[in-house]
């Protein structure tokens, strides 16, 4: 008996570890400004410095279309890169990543990139101008292991949240 016990949890602890799964949500995040790295539960964080900080931030949209409804967001306040204004989280192989985001701007469309730690392009999503339309929900599959970086391309975004599955 202790051995089958053994092998179940060993076999909970494997299936634990094969997948990064997590997410970070700014409705549960305290409003403030980002100027250092912060931790967050299920390995992301939030990059900032004192020059390039970004912000958590109360906000007032529309629902997403699947019915998601967001009271703050993570203003990016501009473009990023892996030392500033990015949210880092662990992936693994197979998995989809889920983003809801809008432009910070009222005319412009902006990229949201993400990369590997290698500082290789592996997926963008594009995101609608601020104009009161509704958050885009852009997702992609991961093809390797590791820990990426999502960051503006160039100016403002607004992240409502990241989900990892």
């Amino acid at each position: 008996m202790k051995k089958s016990m053994a092998v179940f949890a060993g076999f909970l602890f494997f299936m634990g570890a094969a997948f990064a799964e997590g997410y970070v949500n700014a409705n549960d995040l305290e409003t403030g400004t980002v100027k250092s790295k912060v931790e967050l539960e299920d390995g992301f964080a939030l990059i900032g410095t004192e020059e390039k900080s970004l912000t958590i931030d109360n906000t007032e949209v529309p629902a997403a279309p699947d019915g998601e409804v967001f009271t703050k967001r993570i203003n990016l306040k501009g473009a990023g890169s892996a030392d500033y204004r990015t949210v880092t989280f662990p992936v693994k192989s197979g998995e989809k990543v889920t983003v809801y985001a809008l432009s910070g701007s009222k005319t412009d469309v902006r990229t949201l990139l993400f990369v590997n730690e290698n500082g290789e392009q592996v997926a963008s999503v594009d995101v609608p101008p601020y104009t009161g339309g509704k958050i885009e929900i852009g997702s992609f599959k991961v093809s390797a292991n590791g820990t990426l970086l999502a960051y503006s391309k160039s100016g403002g975004i607004y992240i409502y949240c990241i989900k990892v599955e």
